[in-house]
């Protein structure tokens, strides 16, 4: 009997006894704030998360078991500067509801789109599938399927490549003659196959499955994976089979250089291999292992490899810790840096930790640290990414109780400087005044913020939305934020965002004159009313003014739903994918008091919906366009 298997969020992993990096003196990562919820606390489970981030913006993706009512979802937030949740809020990725949708990944990829990737369907008969966003943040249309027919999918992986495509790998069983093998393909940016599925793995015999890929400095891409059995299997006199990391090397458009080549180098039971390309062309790898006969934990091993593919350092041992069983790591790197993160069990099965070890080149840089400080429940599946800069970030999901599973994270820093926030966004609200709206800053001891209106000195600000008042009609206004600490440390400002007021109502009737000038011509006599449906579409001309409509096509109209939805009230609207709409609320029928309810809103696809709790069934509703 073969004792080779795959590792998930619980199960175990090995060690490489005795061997470690040498120490090197070199500026050190610190730790950049405190532990924190990164996309915020949301009901039900937020599991297995991945990320893709390039220092400004980014995504993180995840399972969630809550938010499409059937079961497991594929669920995204973009992040901002600095590690930080967007203005914007999750959005469910996947729009097929058949079965489950699982192990999501994302990659940002040239010239502004994002693919994100996935197994969904029923239990045995999933399928690897892949949706796009493009440069706007709207979706292209529906997920694709990038796997083959007619066979089990799973475990997929993405990178980005050079020319703006997408290489994407998974495990599939029987695709390879017998059991599970690897195969790839390439895809363009906006989600076009731009190959044929091809086969990774060279030998086929057993299982060849949990498969990552990273793309080189040179746009060459690597994909690593576990074989089973492919240097000895099990007999009487054995009964361990081998268990190994392969590796293959391929050019940017999926042809290999080469012959697949063995990536661990001890008789162990390899599992979870990951890597990253590294600053000098070469690559790395971290994968978990353990002795054949259990005679500890599982423990992190990690191998550098150079451009030319021979090996440079390795296989050492990653973690110092060796008590309980150290898995599931995930390596990337930062300039000459390289960060590994792993789950320990040191402190017991019910209390797994985070720890991550700095090397530089395969040299360790420091000592290993704990990475979460919230220790009351479990910790699980850590992934570690760069922002390219200056930083590192440690996701992973965490027990927290009544709520489930959130996510957390912790920043890395090698400058100590903080990073420029987003620009805010800015909606009108009247004739004389304006709305800024930015996202929190989470993660440090925050003093508050400031806000400057047109380059005038900043005013202090409690909150992450200020409206100004007294301005002009038909003005134009630019606003910038900035985050300060506790300790007196100033962010720099964000880039400037601008906002316009409406223009003047001079016959009174609570239209903007130059807005039904637009559409109706200089005579004002000629205008229709406010109340007025002058296209015949159902919504009056105030409510296509809110809307940001065409009052004169009726094709043109923001239609708004609400229905009961279990305890709450969920309000839909149909959109334009890439523009941002802002919900709001009245607690007031006579007067009609406007107020924001949450963050602006883009969209990213032709609907969007809001689940209202119970407690808000007596108020008042509306969507607005505010860019």
């Amino acid at each position: 009997m073969s004792v080779c298997f795959t590792l998930r969020c619980l199960a175990m992993s090995a060690g490489l006894a005795g061997v470690l990096a040498p120490a090197v003196s070199a500026q050190s990562l610190t730790p950049d704030g405190t532990e924190y919820p990164i996309v915020g606390s949301y009901l039900g489970d937020q599991v297995f998360p991945s990320v893709s981030y390039n220092g400004s913006k980014g995504f993180l993706v995840w399972e969630d078991n809550h938010v499409d009512g059937h079961g497991i979802s594929v669920v995204s937030r973009q992040l901002s500067s600095g590690f930080s949740a967007d203005v914007s809020p999750a959005f469910r990725v996947n729009t097929s509801l058949d079965g489950n949708q699982e192990r999501p990944r994302v990659a940002l990829l040239g010239g502004g789109n994002v693919i994100f990737a996935w197994q969904g369907g029923k239990l045995s008969k999933q399928k690897v599938y892949a949706r796009f966003l493009n440069p706007k943040g709207a979706f292209y249309g529906s997920e694709v399927q990038i796997s083959q027919d007619g066979i089990e999918s799973r475990d997929s992986s993405v990178a980005a490549l050079a020319n703006g495509a997408a290489v994407v790998v998974w495990s599939a069983l029987g695709g390879d003659g017998d059991l599970s093998g690897v195969f790839l393909r390439t895809v363009g940016g906006s989600g076009t196959p731009m190959g044929e599925i091809a086969q990774v793995n060279q030998f086929t015999s057993h299982n060849q499955r949990n498969p990552e890929v990273a793309v080189l400095q040179d746009g060459r891409f690597v994909v690593a994976w576990i074989s089973e059995q492919q240097r000895s299997v099990a007999t009487a006199d054995r009964p361990f089979a081998s268990c190994d990391v392969y590796a293959r090397v391929f050019d940017s458009t999926g042809a290999p250089l080469g012959n697949e080549f063995r990536v661990s180098t001890e008789d162990r039971i390899c599992a979870n291999p990951t890597l990253t390309a590294t600053a000098n062309g070469g690559f790395a790898f971290a994968w978990t292992q353990r002795a054949v006969v259990r005679s500890n934990g599982w423990d992190v091993v990690a191998a550098w490899y150079g451009s030319g593919g021979a090996t440079a350092v390795g296989p050492i041992l990653v973690n110092t810790t060796t008590a309980g069983d150290q898995m599931l790591p995930s390596i990337a790197a930062l300039g000459d840096r390289q960060m590994v993160s792993w789950i320990s069990s040191a402190f017991g099965s019910t209390r797994s930790a985070v720890f991550a070890q700095v090397f530089r080149d395969g040299a360790r840089v420091g000592a290993e640290t704990r990475v979460n400080t919230w220790t009351p429940g479990k910790q699980n599946q850590p992934v570690v990414a760069s922002d390219t800069l200056t930083r590192f970030a440690v996701i992973w999901s965490t027990f927290v109780g009544a709520r489930s599973y959130d996510l957390h994270a912790q920043r890395y820093s090698i400058s100590g400087t903080l990073s420029q926030p987003d620009a805010p966004y800015v909606g009108s609200l009247s004739q004389d005044s304006l709305q800024a709206t930015w996202a929190p800053v989470l993660g440090y001891p925050l003093a508050g913020y400031e806000l400057s209106l047109d380059g005038k000195p900043g005013v202090p600000v409690s909150l992450t939305a200020y409206t100004q008042k007294g301005l002009q009609p038909a003005t134009v206004h630019e606003f910038r934020v900035r985050y300060l600490l506790q300790n007196g440390d100033v962010s720099p400002w964000s880039k400037s965002a601008s906002g316009r007021t409406w223009g003047e109502d001079n016959n009174f009737d609570g239209l903007p004159d130059d807005w039904q000038e637009a559409f109706w011509g200089p005579d004002s006599s000629q205008w229709p009313s406010a109340s007025a449906d002058s296209d015949g579409d159902g919504a009056s001309n105030a409510r296509e003014f809110f809307a940001g409509t065409d009052p004169t096509d009726a094709k043109s109209i923001l239609r708004q739903k609400l229905s009961h939805s279990g305890p709450g009230l969920q309000l839909e609207w149909n959109t334009i994918p890439g523009l941002v709409y802002q919900v709001q609320r009245s607690e007031n029928v006579v007067p009609l008091v406007w107020v924001n309810l949450g963050d602006p809103r883009l969209a990213r696809s032709s609907s969007d919906s809001l689940l209202i709790p119970k407690e808000g069934r007596g108020a008042l509703y509306r969507v607005v366009r505010i860019r």
